[in-house]
């Protein structure tokens, strides 16, 4: 099971080795490559910031916070409590 697999990465690295010796090609193949690592890390770097503003314990005196988070508690014991009688 291992000899196809291992004579198809032979292949596959001595195609590139000889691919990558001829100079032309062997430049395009690293400029594209730093254009992707530009573009990936740029994608990545977000400045920083994190997505969620708030996170965490809410403020006990945000009511409107903690309105919204006791109706989820109660929605899951509901719904709990529905399937359970059903």
């Amino acid at each position: 099971m291992n000899k196809p697999k291992n004579s198809v990465l032979a292949g596959v690295g001595i195609g590139s080795i000889l691919l990558l010796s001829v100079t032309p090609v062997r430049t395009k193949a690293i400029s594209m490559a730093k254009r992707l690592k530009d573009k990936l890390s740029s994608s990545d770097s977000g400045g920083g910031t994190p997505p969620i503003e708030k996170a965490g314990h809410s403020n006990p005196h945000d009511l409107e916070d903690n309105k919204m988070l006791d109706e989820g508690a109660t929605y899951s014991v509901k719904y709990y409590n529905k399937k359970e009688q059903a």
